[in-house]
């Protein structure tokens, strides 16, 4: 079946070309419009009805484009996307999600030319994504939850990382930590620039040395046995580490099983803190885990809000907007006074 890019390479213009012809929804000269429908009729391509019928006008239908992560999709991303779906509700929107990485950005191009939806939420931002680019050329409203170096600041919601990584600090100072160990996500994420990847070692890593404390840091691949071979490397280089900050929920059971088979009591021995966790998903393991719990919530609605509105044409401060996390106490670290 011939698609919209077909066609644009079939009469030699862009795929926009073809679908504002499509549409009607901007003037295209009448030599262009021939050219185009004459590669139409050749290759037999239909063009959608419900958007041409909607050129022009608001369908109150939103997109939230979450590019599956190499970890997939857990607890956590379904609550940021259960809360924006609610937000959505209450301001008389539907939310719908695409669930793409479109590494062949003229897919997604061609999505937002059909103006079937209003705006777009993308979840999940590197650096340097393509789909970011692709958002500041075209005329549609857009949030990232997250945010890359070619974001414009009032396209932004994000996790406050730096506060979030001093409060945790703080905590670790109250109780005389000393020895960090950070278990990242695998070293693939963070060379292609995923935010919380490359940002959090950042903050842990600027603000534990002026504190005295020791910072070191490893990847793991999103799976239990990875999680069990990292740390048990890890400690056996470094027996001194009293805290582990973990920010990959899938490589966790690793770590936990590496260390009971060490006989590393938590939180007697070693304390272990999830970083970026949802609390459903810490309180599963036992002992239940202490958790700079993810906003995703408060994510998915200021996000919904925030792109709302933009569609309806209300003033928009040119900064981003980041939201704190929260440290959830639980049984993996000591009571501290």
């Amino acid at each position: 079946m011939a698609t919209i890019k077909d066609i644009a390479q079939k009469a030699g213009v862009s795929v926009s070309t073809v679908s504002y012809v499509i549409s009607g929804a901007r003037p295209i000269s009448d030599k262009v419009k021939i050219k185009v429908r004459a590669a139409m009729k050749e290759l037999g391509y239909m063009p959608n009805p419900m958007a041409r019928g909607l050129a022009g006008k608001k369908t109150r239908i939103l997109a939230l484009i979450m590019n599956p992560p190499e970890r997939g999709m857990g607890m956590t991303e379904m609550e940021l996307i259960t809360k924006a779906a609610e937000a959505a509700r209450e301001m008389n929107y539907h939310l719908v999600l695409l669930s793409e990485n479109f590494e062949d950005i003229s897919q997604l191009e061609e999505i937002i030319d059909q103006r079937l939806f209003d705006g777009f939420i993308l979840f999940e931002i590197y650096e340097n994504d393509k789909r970011v680019e692709l958002f500041q050329h075209k005329s549609i409203p857009y949030i990232l939850i997250g945010q890359c170096e070619k974001a414009q600041p009032k396209n932004v919601v994000d996790i406050d990382f730096e506060k979030m990584s001093i409060d945790c600090l703080e905590y670790l100072a109250k109780g005389k930590f000393h020895n960090i160990l950070f278990i990242n996500q695998s070293q693939a994420v963070a060379d292609i620039g995923y935010g919380p990847s490359v940002k959090v070692p950042y903050y842990l890593k600027k603000y534990a040395q002026p504190k005295g404390m020791s910072f070191s840091e490893r990847h793991a691949h999103s799976n239990k046995n990875d999680g069990y071979q990292v740390f048990k490397e890890a400690y056996q280089l470094n027996p001194q580490i009293d805290i582990v900050l973990i920010m990959n929920d899938k490589a966790i059971p690793g770590v936990i099983k590496a260390m009971n088979e060490l006989s590393l009591h938590i939180p007697h021995d070693i304390s272990l803190i999830t970083l970026l966790s949802s609390q459903q998903v810490t309180e599963l393991f036992n002992p239940s885990l202490t958790c700079m719990e993810i906003p995703s919530r408060a994510l998915g609605y200021i996000g919904i809000k925030h792109l709302i509105q933009m569609i309806e044409g209300k003033e928009i401060i040119d900064k981003p907007i980041l939201v704190p996390s929260s440290i959830k106490l639980q049984e993996s670290t000591p009571v501290i006074n």
